[in-house]
């Protein structure tokens, strides 16, 4: 099977939405790890390692495992996510690095950062130049919206986007919708049912409420309907989700994309996968 997706993940919590993705078994995905703590990455089960520089004088060799290794995981792939926490100046050193490679080597890449309430222009800028997408996630935002959460969610929504069909699928779509920098949320519900629909619309417009940023500065949505092959989504339930969704931004999105999936495992139950993206300052 072809894998279409490297997913990077770099410092601590790079590592740990990795990790979460890695032992959720995502299939078609190539996996590398980033840490500069020796003891995280042994205990790692993720297969491709790479110890990032301690002080000043391991920077060129760490440079150099990371490039090698970066080639030859990257090279047959379609799209690239690169996942970090700008928290200090060698992850944000090291990221802008990885981006660099990323774009020699011509591949598709979009970056999902969490940054702090007054975060490192010049790095979300440089990154912004080197990427397809950037995604920005508030380090300290409360509630539903963690890094890690909004970060994993936004790499499943993107790559169920992919998934959609496999003899189409699009990845320019992809680096077109995440394409400039902006502010992103993603959340998930599911409910069964004669009235599953309704249910999930009024869990996802919950959760939506604890973002940091007005649902009416929305400019593009990515949305994830699933259901059972026995129990399929409706029509009338697609009406349902996207009306709401609409009613509760208050204007159509200038990007609407939906994309249907099936799971066995959801039996009665519909799930809906959402990610709003909106330009940075709204």
């Amino acid at each position: 099977m072809e894998d279409f997706f490297t997913i990077i993940g770099i410092g601590t919590t790079g590592g740990a939405v990795l990790e979460k993705i890695y032992q959720s078994g995502m299939q078609n995905s190539r996996f590398v790890i980033c840490l500069d703590n020796v003891t995280a990455l042994n205990a790692s089960f993720i297969p491709v390692k790479i110890r990032l520089a301690q002080n000043e004088a391991e920077i060129a060799q760490a440079d150099q495992r990371l490039t090698e290794e970066i080639s030859r995981t990257v090279e047959s792939t379609e799209l690239v996510f690169i996942v970090a926490e700008l928290d200090d100046d060698g992850i944000s050193r090291t990221t802008t690095w990885v981006a660099q490679q990323i774009r020699a080597m011509d591949r598709r890449c979009v970056a999902i950062l969490a940054v702090a309430a007054i975060p490192d222009e010049a790095t979300l800028q440089r990154m912004n130049s080197l990427c397809d997408g950037l995604i920005v996630v508030r380090s300290t935002a409360a509630g539903v919206d963690t890094p890690v959460y909004s970060m994993e969610r936004a790499i499943r929504g993107l790559v169920a986007m992919c998934r959609a069909s496999w003899d189409t699928v699009d990845f320019s779509d992809v680096a077109y919708v995440m394409r400039g920098m902006g502010r992103m949320a993603v959340v998930e519900e599911e409910a069964g049912g004669e009235q599953r629909s309704e249910a999930v619309l009024a869990g996802i417009i919950d959760q939506l409420a604890a973002f940091p940023f007005a649902m009416q500065g929305v400019d593009r949505i990515l949305l994830n309907l699933s259901g059972s092959p026995v129990n399929p989504v409706r029509m009338r339930e697609q009406h349902t989700l996207v009306k709401g969704l609409t009613d509760q931004i208050g204007s159509l999105p200038r990007l609407f994309k939906t994309v249907y999936t099936e799971d066995h495992a959801l039996a009665d139950r519909l799930k809906m996968t959402i990610l709003l993206w909106t330009p940075m300052g709204h």
